[in-house]
């Protein structure tokens, strides 16, 4: 804020409670005010030409570095990195730790850019000329690069003309405001098939169309749309078949423990079936999709929630629960990236949605979310693999209300095998993420 009695700017940490004034620091007279920003116990300041990296609790400078022109946006933080835009004509990624300049992507004069992350890409939206008859008409162009290099893995140009505004990211999709129209751009954040104007995602890649079914679990049933160019004729819904399966959900000491179990078939990007059964008992039979790929998430009060893929030819599931409790360590499965990448993928959510739960129901609960890969691959290269997959973990649980002050992410690299790295299954064992219990 502005003093006017001395046209000071200062930067002030309240009490959220009381309002009482916890430290104040005061800062170079800004060209615009932006929002202090925090990240991992440190505030980030933009004002004028400068950052300022300001302790947390204290107040107390880390550092502050000038840039050399003006700083047009709020710091935004993906991938251990802070990325601002700079004088209206180009996105700079800097070191938080100490502000030194790490990428520059230039979008040229007065280009007027914004930029939104995901992990480790970043969407540039920005405004060009273009000639149309004999005036010059703004035109938005949207850029999705790769932080690590720099290079550009798609460009969208806007067909009508219209200046660039902010992009947001939903779902693996870009939505872009540009003149008078919202474009709505497809990104390679999720693998696609696009059939008869449909963008659809099948997190288990198996099955044909021969093998589509449909139909929630009843009393409703839902079809799925099979087009072809110029034919709409949606197909007779078809129920799913369903089988009898004995399922028993207990502890590590083999003691039953009484759960809610989730039943979930996707196919080709949407859940075709889902369900929720109260499990009071061992070998209790539940009807479930008679189809490969099934999901079954176990949760319990006072337990991590665990899932469990079962196949066609499966009658029985026993699914052991780990006890959430202060020092225990435990490998949460399926939980999945894409190949080389730190992109949470589609499957993994609904075992973190459990997780978040837990958290929520236990606010005492503190924990550090490891990340360890196999030895392929440079040991420095598995390092800071590890580290950018404990990030996402936890980002995505701050994104669904968990506090950053109950979540600590760690990458591990190589460095703490469970199995031998010279087999595929060794491998597998290895690439996995563990919950250590801080707090309960």
């Amino acid at each position: 804020s502005m003093d006017y009695g001395t046209g000071g700017f200062t930067v002030h940490c309240l009490d959220a409670a009381s309002g009482r004034s916890i430290w104040q620091r005061r800062i170079a007279s800004p060209h615009k005010i932006f929002s202090p920003v925090v990240y991992r116990r440190k505030v980030y300041i933009a004002s004028g030409e400068q950052i300022y990296c300001l302790d947390l609790k204290t107040g107390r400078s880390e550092w502050e570095k000038n840039y050399g022109s003006i700083i047009t946006s709020n710091p935004s933080f993906t991938e251990r990195s802070v990325l601002f835009t700079l004088g209206n004509r180009q996105v700079i990624m800097i070191d938080p730790g100490s502000g030194s300049v790490l990428k520059r992507v230039m979008t040229g004069e007065k280009s007027s850019p914004y930029f939104v992350t995901t992990r480790d890409q970043v969407y540039i939206a920005s405004s060009f000329p273009k000639k149309v008859g004999d005036r010059d008409l703004p035109y938005t162009s949207l850029k999705g690069i790769k932080m690590s290099d720099a290079s550009v893995v798609w460009e969208f140009i806007s067909p009508f003309p219209g200046g660039a505004h902010q992009p947001i990211s939903s779902r693996g999709i870009m939505f872009q405001p540009a003149g008078n129209y919202l474009y709505a751009v497809g990104t390679d954040y999720y693998p696609r098939v696009i059939k008869g104007g449909s963008t659809v995602y099948d997190p288990y890649m198996k099955y044909e169309d021969s093998d589509v079914v449909s139909g929630p679990a009843p009393p409703r049933k839902q079809g799925l749309e099979k087009s072809a160019p110029g034919d709409q004729k949606q197909e007779k819904d078809k129920p799913v078949p369903m089988k009898d399966l004995e399922i028993t959900v207990r502890n590590k000491k083999g003691a039953p423990v009484p759960a809610e179990v989730e039943i979930k078939k996707w196919h080709q990007g949407r859940v075709i079936y889902r369900r929720k059964l109260k499990i009071s008992k061992p070998s209790e039979i539940i009807k479930v999709p008679d189809l490969d790929d099934v999901e079954i998430t176990a949760s319990a009060p006072g337990y991590v929630p665990k899932k469990r893929i079962i196949s066609r030819k499966d009658r029985k599931a026993v699914i052991e629960l780990d006890a959430l409790k202060k020092g225990a360590s435990i490998v949460v499965e399926n939980i999945y990236f894409e190949i080389d990448e730190a992109y949470l993928r589609k499957e993994s959510l609904n075992i973190l949605d459990k997780m978040i739960d837990a958290m929520k129901d236990n606010r005492g609960i503190r924990l550090e979310v490891r990340g360890h890969t196999d030895s392929t691959g440079t040991r420095q290269h598995n390092q800071k693999l590890s580290e950018r997959r404990a990030d996402a973990v936890v980002e995505y649980m701050i994104k669904h209300g968990i506090s950053p002050e109950r979540l600590i992410a760690a990458g591990m690299g190589e460095s703490k095998p469970v199995a031998s790295n010279k087999t595929t299954d060794g491998r597998r064992k290895n690439r996995r993420t563990e919950f250590y219990v801080l707090d309960k």
